[in-house]
């Protein structure tokens, strides 16, 4: 079979796991590809308020890529879809909506991408609904993560037309990053499977965040 599996560079533990994870599916017969991301998206400027870790700097440790390609694993990277218009016009389409409200509502060709955006803010920040005080401060960044949204959007299909897998492994399936894959892969009648870590366990899904 052929397996994507998600990259999960910001954290060096989980792209340990991961590691782990295609050396096996690897020696059982399988072709794993490990799909990186290599984009500058509108959220990797976002600051984690717990940590003071801006997202996109976690992902720039070289070590993990390293690692995998002295492996020999194909390693394609998103940003390898982006075509030079892509930028400007994802953050016309992401300045559309004013509001929070608007944001939550906002659909894209085939996903609810404003929900999606909301909804990885939220696990990035470890944060609940803004009030109306706070809708005022944080709506630039939640349109920041909409913006992402509807770039990986764009470039998603392109990525599974190409690579035709018939598993898409990643962690949790909750964020954006991995979420619209996920939803891809259902529509098109496949399956992708999930993991979360509770300590030292590991989790297992089919088809479920």
């Amino acid at each position: 079979m052929k397996i994507i599996l998600l990259l999960q560079q910001g954290c060096p533990r989980i792209v340990g796991f991961d590691l782990v994870m295609a050396s096996i599916l690897a020696n059982r017969g399988h072709e794993v590809s490990l799909l990186g991301c290599g984009l500058a998206l509108p959220a990797c400027d976002c600051t984690d308020i717990g940590s003071g870790i801006t997202f996109g700097k976690s992902c720039q440790d070289p070590r993990p890529l390293t690692v995998a390609r002295n492996v020999g694993y194909n390693l394609p990277m998103l940003r390898r879809w982006v075509t030079p218009e892509m930028y400007p016009a994802v953050q016309e389409a992401a300045s559309v909506p004013y509001g929070l409200s608007d944001i939550l509502a906002y659909q894209g060709d085939y996903l609810y991408l404003g929900e999606m955006a909301f909804q990885s803010w939220r696990l990035y920040h470890h944060a609940v609904m803004p009030s109306q005080d706070e809708a005022e401060w944080v709506t630039p960044t939640i349109r920041d993560f909409l913006a992402s949204a509807i770039l990986l959007s764009w470039l998603y299909p392109k990525v599974l037309d190409e690579l035709q897998p018939d598993i898409l492994w990643t962690l949790n399936g909750r964020y954006t990053r991995q979420r619209i894959p996920c939803e891809l892969m259902l529509a098109a009648g496949k399956r992708y499977e999930s993991y979360d870590m509770d300590g030292d366990r590991f989790h297992f899904h089919i088809n479920q965040p």
